[in-house]
């Protein structure tokens, strides 16, 4: 798997606080930002009180201001699997996924999970179906099967790579019910967990969003 921040809107701490203070001030959205981002700020105060207003209307359950600030990933060889369940987030979720209708599979490359490739009975039944659909793939694009048509054999662990848009907002709520929740599945708490780790580096506030959900209890299912 590989994961890389593409894109993303610019100013996030300035744009959020614009958008928190618009709804309870008399000013204009414009004044607001202009005041934000002023000069004769003091910019370690500007960080600490926009960080606290933030924070403090996360805490409070007010997640809608977090939808200003968007972000643009690049991600690589993950399985079919995670994207079925990726593309469950709709709201606020954007995805360009690469088409098997017209792209020719690797077959022989899978994402393998790990319980299957730590037992060496599971990995061995692995490999000699893996090989099977591939030598039937790869018969049927010969024969002249279309490959939208000859991709109806192949497994959940096929490969796959896409670009997706999400704001914080969408972000937060992935984090949540994919990696917080008891039972989420392996492969897709990796990447959310990524995305969340680059978003960290770039935009170093946002740990103080993250870290109260890492050891929260979340009572509800994964799906």
């Amino acid at each position: 798997m590989e994961v890389e921040l593409i894109s993303r809107s610019g100013e996030w701490l300035d744009v959020l606080w614009t958008a928190a203070r618009t709804c309870k001030s008399e000013d204009s959205p414009q004044k607001l930002y202009g005041r934000s981002i002023e000069e004769t700020w003091n910019d370690d105060d500007r960080l600490k009180k926009h960080i606290a207003l933030i924070v403090s209307l996360v805490k409070a359950g007010h997640l809608s201001i977090l939808e200003h600030a968007t972000m643009t990933f690049a991600v690589s060889d993950v399985s079919r699997s995670l994207l079925a369940q990726y593309s469950r987030h709709r709201v606020g979720v954007s995805l360009s996924v690469q088409s098997q209708r017209y792209v020719k599979i690797n077959v022989r490359d899978m994402v393998l999970p790990p319980s299957i490739e730590s037992d060496d009975s599971a990995h061995c039944a692995w490999k000699l179906v893996i090989g099977e659909i591939e030598k039937a793939y790869n018969a049927l694009v010969a024969l002249g099967v279309k490959k939208e048509d000859a991709r109806f054999i192949l497994p959940n662990a096929t490969k796959t790579n896409f670009v997706t848009t999400l704001n914080l907002r969408s972000l937060h709520d992935l984090f949540v019910k994919r990696v917080c929740v008891r039972g989420a599945q392996w492969e897709i708490k990796e990447m959310v967990n990524r995305f969340v780790e680059i978003v960290e580096q770039v935009e170093p506030w946002t740990e103080a969003i993250f870290e109260p959900l890492r050891t929260a209890k979340v009572e509800f299912s994964p799906f």
